[in-house]
């Protein structure tokens, strides 16, 4: 029993460690410049000296880095008030009964659902397709 309890550890460690491992050399190695199927079959700095070459890379840097601080600041200040004015109140409880369903739907699975709906062959346009002007694309 501890070998088979001792082995599923592994498996399980083994199906979490490797696809992290496999995508971070699948993004490592053609930063490096390996990537056999472009032509790249040595290692070079090139693309690192090419990114520190470019004019304003530091200014974008600190702003990118500025505007994240700020907005979770701000996103973070706004949540304890707008809970810290509503704690213990019906209207709390109400928008907590009411935002639990959106809260447990993982925001994968809405994106990929979202996709069906708007694509071009998506939910939306099958629906309104029996009532645009011209049908030829229903009969091919």
């Amino acid at each position: 029993m501890a070998r088979l309890a001792a082995s599923a550890v592994v498996v399980t460690l083994a199906l979490l460690v490797l696809p992290i491992t496999f995508g971070l050399l699948g993004t490592l190695l053609p930063a490096f410049g390996y990537l056999p199927a472009l032509g790249g079959h040595s290692f070079r700095l090139d693309a690192f000296a090419s990114l520190f070459a470019t004019p304003g890379l530091t200014d974008a840097t600190l702003l990118s880095f500025a505007t994240g601080l700020v907005t979770t600041v701000l996103s973070l200040t706004i949540t304890l008030v707008f809970i810290a004015g509503f704690a213990g109140t019906p209207t709390l409880s109400r928008l907590q009964h009411l935002l639990s369903p959106l809260l447990a739907v993982p925001h994968a699975a809405a994106a990929f659902g979202l996709a069906f709906l708007i694509a071009p062959s998506g939910y939306l346009v099958r629906l309104a397709a029996p009532f645009s002007a011209s049908n030829d694309h229903l009969t091919s």
